[in-house]
């Protein structure tokens, strides 16, 4: 079974409770690995989307591959005490850094789940070598800090790849 997901409040009433549970006001689903496999149904059950705050083609492409490595039976460097201490891990590390845990599944706050990191741990786990280019996310993290500083600015911004690496930019 694999969901699609694009709200940020989630409910599956099509779904037993035995299963799948939301917690937090609709914030948490459990119980997962990665934000997209079911613990108990790893090769078979997946959410993918699930999480908000992303760059949502990127987040789609490795979650999908992480699922069909999964299927397949070559998604490989966890262990079973890493698919069920997951969740915990992923609880402490929000509430470690004073977050909530609505933000659970939420890629905003880099000190509790960098999406760049994830994505990349999802295609270790696929096996799949990660095909973007390291510039393109050292560009999206520029471009959100400028967000995050000037809000009305942000956009004003020129940018030009040098490398797979570098990147300049100029204030227009």
């Amino acid at each position: 079974m694999v969901i699609y997901c694009t709200g940020y409040r989630y409910n599956f009433p099509f779904l037993d409770s035995d299963i799948i549970k939301v917690k937090n006001d609709g914030k948490v689903v459990t119980p997962l690995f990665e934000h997209v496999a079911h613990r108990d149904f790893l090769n078979s059950f997946f959410i993918i989307g699930l999480n908000f705050w992303a760059i949502t083609s990127l987040l789609f492409e490795s979650q999908i591959r992480f699922a069909i490595a999964l299927i397949k039976g070559e998604a490989s460097g966890f262990t079973e005490n890493d698919i069920k201490a997951w969740e915990g891990k992923r609880t402490r590390a929000l509430l470690e850094n004073n977050e909530s845990l609505r933000h659970f599944h939420c890629f905003e706050h880099p000190s509790t789940c960098h999406q760049w990191e994830y994505f990349d741990q999802l295609l270790k786990y696929a096996n799949v070598k990660n095909w973007v280019p390291p510039v393109f996310s050292k560009i999206s993290m520029h471009f959100t800090e400028a967000w995050r500083k000037q809000p009305c600015e942000y956009r004003k911004v020129r940018y030009k790849i040098l490398n797979e690496e570098e990147f300049e930019f100029e204030k227009i």
